[in-house]
């Protein structure tokens, strides 16, 4: 009788196991098909990591399969000398071979399964219980992007080579979606992103317009801060911009969507200010419209990365055409000279979290506007805004939303009584 060897680490006992034992032992009918079974150590030293089932547990369900006569433990590597140990006349294996022994029969591999792609399906299957548990109505991070955690790992942003992929990844495609020449990274939020911008461009006379909450603090910001006493500030409403049409205007400054507000600057009236403020430079805070609203008249864009991009709070993003006009002398912490250099530690792992939703933007989007659209459809009667200063982040409806046990609403800070907000990002990775 010939004894025939199959080698198998099986971390994950799988189908493709059973099937390739029916095989080899369909082929050999007469044998005694023995399993090497590759032991806990030899798995941690050559894969990494601690199997989900020990040895024991992995030889018992083995041993349980029909077909198999006996399993043996074996290293990772399966020598000549090891199947002349056990008098083995032949190698069974998988297409995947690297093992040198006289004799070996190569078997195909049962495609689409594999214990690795069965662990990431297992994480995944986890991340999914995990939003579908707490349902998040929040603009950001809404919900768990699986893909998302699975590209964090470790890094370091000097002679990481792995790390300065991802990040040239990740950089490049906010550049062409931005439509800017450069960028930089930070830690922290977008409101940490809008003060450098501003300290570092903003000069001469700056109109900012005050469409709600963030776009006033960051007048508030910038009237407070002494590096920019040098400025003439002014401030109006989208209401009051035609008072100010022809007034000269060296920057512009706006959010282009007010999250806590759900409205946003209609594509006509960007229009408007871009022909009646013909020589002036425009900074967006485009925290809540990023990769979800057309955005084509900015010359500096601040946003972060836990909102329209899907990734994990921690980054920040300045995204210009031309370097800095404004002349300052700027703490080490302000000067945008220190991030374009890359002086000390950025977001790593927030950038990471970026690497394939850059990929999928576009669906990102679309989820986020399918979302939109239902909600708009099951409240229409009580929408407050136009149709034309809607945007994709949320919607502002005068009635006022029970909160289920599981849900998580968005506690705007400037929310009027009877009022409700609702972001739409509870199923962006759907």
């Amino acid at each position: 009788m010939k004894k025939v060897c199959l080698d198998m680490s099986a971390t994950l006992v799988h189908h493709g196991h059973v099937r390739l034992i029916k095989a080899a032992k369909l082929k050999y009918p007469k044998s005694e098909l023995i399993i090497a079974l590759t032991s806990d150590e030899e798995i941690i030293r050559h894969k990494g990591y601690v199997p989900e089932l020990n040895y024991e547990f992995r030889k018992e369900i083995i041993e349980s399969i029909s077909g198999v006569d006996r399993v043996v433990c074996s290293p990772w590597e399966i020598s000549q000398r090891f199947l002349d140990h056990h008098n083995i006349d032949i190698l069974v294996h998988g297409n995947d071979n690297v093992n040198v022994v006289n004799t070996v029969d190569i078997f195909p591999r049962t495609e689409g399964v594999s214990s690795t792609e069965i662990r990431e399906r297992a994480f995944h299957s986890l991340v999914s219980k995990m939003n579908v548990g707490k349902k998040m109505y929040t603009p950001g991070p809404a919900q768990l992007s699986a893909d998302s955690l699975l590209s964090i790992r470790p890094v370091f942003g000097r002679g990481d080579s792995e790390y300065e992929q991802i990040e040239e990844k990740v950089l490049s495609g906010l550049l062409t979606l931005t439509l800017k020449k450069k960028i930089v990274r930070l830690q922290g939020g977008s409101t940490n992103g809008i003060e450098i911008a501003m300290v570092n461009f903003l000069a001469g006379r700056v109109l900012f317009i005050n469409s709600g909450y963030y776009s006033k603090r960051a007048y508030d910001t910038a009237v407070s801060n002494p590096l920019l006493n040098d400025l003439e500030i002014f401030s109006c409403t989208p209401q009051q911009l035609t008072e100010f049409f022809g007034v000269s205007f060296d920057w512009i400054f706006l959010s282009h969507a007010e999250t806590g507000d759900g409205w946003k600057f209609s594509e006509q009236t960007l229009e408007k200010i871009k022909s009646n403020f013909t020589g002036a430079k425009f900074m967006f805070d485009s925290t809540a419209s990023i990769n979800l609203e057309e955005e084509n008249i900015s010359d500096v864009q601040c946003f972060s990365s836990c909102k329209g991009l899907g990734g994990i709070t921690g980054a920040a993003f300045i995204a210009y055409d031309k370097l800095p006009t404004a002349n300052r002398t700027l703490p080490f912490t302000l000067d945008i000279s220190t991030y374009e250099n890359k002086l000390f530690t950025g977001p790593y792992h927030a950038i990471c979290s970026l690497e394939k939703n850059i990929e999928n933007l576009a669906v990102i989007r679309d989820n986020v506007k399918r979302e939109k659209e239902k909600f708009i459809s099951e409240h229409k009667e009580n929408l407050i805004h136009l149709e034309e200063n809607q945007p994709l982040i949320s919607t502002k409806i005068s009635k006022e939303i029970r909160q289920e046990s599981n849900s998580i609403y968005y506690r705007p800070r400037s929310a009027n009584k009877g009022e409700s907000i609702v972001c739409h990002f509870n199923r962006m990775f759907k």
